[in-house]
């Protein structure tokens, strides 16, 4: 067997002597994809809120501002590295307050979360300060009438994780999120902290007079930031807190129609002027999915925990 050894070499001589390597015309050179986000390992959700990005292909913003002094507005985008881009947000801002009108829906299903009344806004921005929670930009939620809506869902499933946390000496018995009002009741579900216990407690309605509910084993804290999932499957409402276990209890009769929005942030009545129990606290992400995720509920966790530090 012959052996065939082809040695180049380039000798150059002299301060200014250089060697040029050319590519061929059709190379291009290799780019790693970016990795993947919560909804690209996670698709098809029916409405995601972040002030993160959720999905790499994402190319819209993550939030439509106002700022208190002169009302203007403006959306806020991402940073490259997939964070909300506070930089932009407080020269916007300024020493004044912010508060977000919209919450634009990274699913795809153009399902934005929104708020007209500038009374009624969350804020954002504190006197020129990005609220946060856990070190992680947050939604501030003021428990008198701050509130979003969102079109309704109508799904024979749902699967709703929310990153969020309790004020201090906030009300009992108030409601994060909820669909179905006043006049709707026979359609709700939603998730609320117990009046007495001050535990997390998932709800779902089938008839005026029937509340079926799932309870966390662990209370609420105050400024302490959590993970509350709710689940329904059509046969049964899971809630869960943190990484603590799914609590189930049964339900029969469709929960899914109906033209009553979502309520971020607490409960109007049908003209959005009147608010019970209404949240007071922060919110920073809300994904919602039109199916039953209970087998992928672990990971899911697990990926929202990697950002936010939960548990």
């Amino acid at each position: 067997m012959r052996y065939i050894l082809i040695i180049l070499v380039f000798l150059s001589v002299g301060a200014n002597a250089q060697m040029v390597i050319k590519a061929h015309a059709n190379y291009r050179p290799y780019a790693s994809p970016a990795a993947n986000l919560l909804l690209d390992d996670y698709p098809n959700a029916a409405a995601a809120y972040s002030l993160r990005k959720l999905d790499k292909d994402y190319a819209g913003n993550c939030i439509r501002v106002r700022r208190s002094n002169d009302n203007a507005e403006s959306d806020i985008g991402f940073t490259s590295s997939g964070d909300l881009d506070t930089a932009t947000l407080k020269t916007f801002v300024g020493a004044n307050n912010g508060l977000v009108v919209r919450w634009y829906d990274q699913s795809g299903s153009a399902r934005d979360a929104s708020q007209s009344t500038a009374a009624n806004q969350p804020r954002i921005v504190n006197a020129g300060v990005v609220e946060r929670q856990n070190n992680k930009v947050a939604v501030v939620y003021d428990g008198s009438n701050d509130v979003m809506t969102v079109s309704s869902f109508n799904n024979n499933a749902l699967s709703l994780y929310i990153v969020f946390s309790r004020a201090t000496g906030a009300q009992l018995g108030t409601t994060i999120l909820r669909k179905g009002l006043t006049t709707n009741v026979s359609l709700e579900f939603g998730l609320r902290n117990n009046i007495t216990t001050n535990v997390l407690e998932g709800f779902a309605s089938t008839g005026a007079a029937t509340v079926l509910s799932s309870t966390s084993p662990n209370a609420l804290g105050g400024n302490q930031i959590r993970l509350g999932i709710l689940i329904f499957d059509n046969s049964n409402v899971k809630v869960g807190l943190d990484n603590n276990a799914l609590v189930s209890s049964a339900l029969s009769g469709n929960l899914f129609q109906g033209t009553a929005p979502l309520i971020i942030g607490g409960l109007s009545d049908d003209a959005g002027t009147t608010f019970v129990g209404s949240w007071e606290g922060r919110i920073s992400e809300l994904i919602i999915y039109g199916t039953d995720k209970t087998s992928d509920n672990t990971n899911i966790k697990t990926n929202i925990n990697t950002h936010y530090g939960i548990y």
